[in-house]
């Protein structure tokens, strides 16, 4: 009987990084998305006259429990994605009529909560923020009273704003997608080969 031939793998695939990429997000109505600015200001970006997204962290674990709107809490450990939307004029006007705009946006990813309140916003800049945005925390940052955001299903929402100086601001959070191990494409492929060295072998 021939030996059965055997292949040693090493097992750098169980320690390689795994990557993820951030949660698209899709503008399906009065909405856009741009990649993270340099500064995320009442004044720091571009005029805009529709609702504007952008990617903050992916695939973070939380280092402790997170509190979002409307009772939602995630725990410990928890991976997710955070996204950045606002409705802001940018130009620094503080005298103008009331701008109002219904956005619908979807996610690839399901939506766990939001953070709509300025003490939230500031308080998860320095985790959930965007690696090279600095953030402005200025008065009146978050949503107001009159903003009403809907979840429409479990990956989009409507958000039915009234903005006035400085902007309508919330921060989203969705699961993050599944990562991939590095190595798991050269993991197939050996295992693969392998299987086929034991068939004609036999």
């Amino acid at each position: 009987m021939t030996p059965i031939k055997t292949i040693l793998f090493t097992s750098s695939f169980v320690c390689s990084a795994t990557f993820a990429s951030a949660a698209t997000i899709s503008p399906m109505v009065n909405g856009v998305v741009i990649d993270a600015p340099m500064i995320a200001s009442q004044n720091g970006i571009e005029s805009r006259d529709v609702v504007t997204a952008f990617n903050e962290v992916v695939n973070f674990s939380l280092p402790s429990r997170l509190n979002l709107a409307d009772g939602v809490q995630l725990q410990r450990g928890d991976r997710i994605d955070s996204h950045m939307f606002f409705f802001s004029r940018g130009d620094g006007s503080t005298e103008r009529p009331l701008d109002e705009i219904s956005a619908i946006f979807e996610m690839s990813e399901r939506i766990l909560g939001i953070i709509r309140g300025q003490g939230g916003l500031n308080r998860t800049d320095a985790i959930l923020g965007a690696a090279n945005t600095t953030y402005e925390q200025f008065d009146g940052r978050g949503l107001r009273q009159s903003d009403v955001i809907s979840l429409t299903s479990p990956f989009s929402f409507e958000a039915d704003l009234k903005n006035s100086q400085p902007g309508d601001w919330f921060r989203v959070i969705t699961v993050t997608s599944i990562p991939v191990p590095a190595g798991a494409p050269l993991m197939l492929a050996g295992l693969g080969a392998f299987g086929l060295m034991r068939r004609k072998s036999q």
